[in-house]
């Protein structure tokens, strides 16, 4: 029996484009994406299923294969967020609620700084 991991990111480690002449969707590994490399630390039967978001906006009538070509080529589900949206959540809560709840979580408490000492 295979293990399966999910990776849920803001961002699937997908590169997108569209041909000029065909207007097809080109897909392709971001393979500078850091959630690539986390499949490093994983068996190799492990099998890995990617949820994110794609750099780019997909039209309504295309998403469904879009997801499924991404699905079947490369083990990926795309959530399809409107660009808005997804700016007010990366910029907003992404970078002002979480990004300083993770990373300055110590300074931010040095009375209590120990717990993080176990």
């Amino acid at each position: 029996m295979s293990d399966r991991k999910i990776i849920v990111a803001n961002m699937l480690p997908i590169n997108a484009n569209r041909d000029a002449e065909t207007t097809k969707w080109n897909f392709t590994l971001d393979e500078d994406s850091i959630l690539l490399q986390l499949k490093d630390g994983l068996t190799p039967e492990t099998e890995v299923l990617y949820v994110g978001s794609l750099k780019v906006d997909i039209d309504t009538g295309e998403q469904e294969e879009v997801a499924q070509k991404l699905l079947e080529e490369f083990n990926c589900v795309p959530t399809f967020i409107p660009q808005e949206l997804m700016r007010k959540f990366y910029k907003g809560f992404c970078k002002q609620y979480l990004w300083p709840v993770f990373h300055y979580m110590l300074p931010m408490c040095p009375d209590h700084g120990d717990r993080f000492d176990r």
